[in-house]
């Protein structure tokens, strides 16, 4: 799906949307052989930051329902209903792909095939100075990797082991200004990182502990460390967890994910800053290797824990 922008309405086969707040619902509606999106709104003296996200994608929410390719925004009918600024076109441009993502992976293709909203024309004038198109680029770029965020921590805990999370990390920073090292359970033994060796015992893949490096200033200036729990599936160990837990124990490494995805926006954004990002990679599964309850460990930087 694409965003266009245009100065002045299109004569293309596009369905237009319109905004009211006295609709009781929001509808598709004929007039003249011609379609329109009718989405229903808060009252605009009642609207805020919030209910503004939400409006933009239920108006991707009722386009992929009703199955239209091509819509058409006009932005003085949104900036009519909450003008925060250059800010909105960052806004607008997060909502939409957030609001469009599909994990789609593990599904069967329907037999008709895959419906897709294609393409947003976004109607904007030449004396509209809330439009920001750098700001719109901007909020894509953001969206494009809080979804890559999303497909990591939607995947099966049997296709995103730490060495497949290592793998997919790797795929994904080929070609870009980031480095990335990877310690395995032999260096980490040397390093005495028996925290994260402990809760990935029980399982039969091994533990790994990601580092990325993203420099945007001189190395001089101090680096914002992001560290994000890996956990590639979470049994809960010897203390198994209880049905229905377990079953979204797959998302038990999101914070990885997150801080992944973080320094991949980074690099893409062009940020002034130094970031690190750790992620200690593991898989917390029950066996007899596993750490028992009540073991006491000793961690890295020498406390005991139990």
């Amino acid at each position: 799906m694409k965003i266009t922008i245009l100065e002045k309405r299109s004569k293309a086969n596009a369905v237009r949307v319109l905004l009211n707040d006295k609709s009781p619902v929001s509808r598709i509606i004929r007039e003249d052989k011609i379609e329109s999106l009718e989405i229903k709104t808060p009252k605009k003296d009642l609207m805020n930051r919030r209910k503004w996200i939400v409006l933009v994608r239920s108006i991707i929410r009722e386009a992929k329902k009703n199955r239209i390719e091509r819509l058409e925004v006009d932005w003085g009918d949104l900036i009519n209903f909450n003008d925060l600024g250059e800010d909105l076109s960052q806004i607008f441009a997060e909502a939409v792909y957030m609001a469009d993502y599909e994990f789609r992976k593990y599904k069967s293709k329907p037999e008709e095939g895959w419906f897709d909203l294609k393409e947003i024309l976004v109607v904007v004038s030449k004396k509209d100075k809330s439009f920001s198109k750098a700001k719109l680029l901007e909020g894509a770029t953001i969206a494009r990797n809080v979804n890559f965020c999303r497909d990591l921590a939607n995947t099966p805990g049997e296709d995103m082991t730490p060495v497949h999370l290592v793998n997919i990390t790797r795929k994904a920073i080929k070609g870009r200004k980031i480095k990335m090292s990877v310690l395995d359970e032999k260096q980490m033994r040397r390093k005495k990182m028996n925290g994260v060796l402990s809760v990935g015992k029980g399982s039969s893949y091994q533990s790994r502990f990601i580092i990325l490096q993203y420099q945007g200033q001189d190395i001089k200036k101090d680096p914002i460390v992001l560290v994000g729990k890996g956990v590639t599936f979470d049994s809960g160990g010897l203390d198994t967890k209880p049905h229905p837990a377990g079953l979204d124990m797959k998302m038990d490494m999101s914070g990885g994910a997150a801080v992944i995805a973080a320094i991949l926006a980074a690099e893409n954004l062009k940020l002034k800053k130094n970031i690190v990002a750790l992620i200690p990679a593991v898989e917390n599964m029950p066996s007899g290797d596993s750490m028992r309850p009540g073991d006491i460990i000793r961690m890295m930087d020498g406390p005991m824990l139990k």
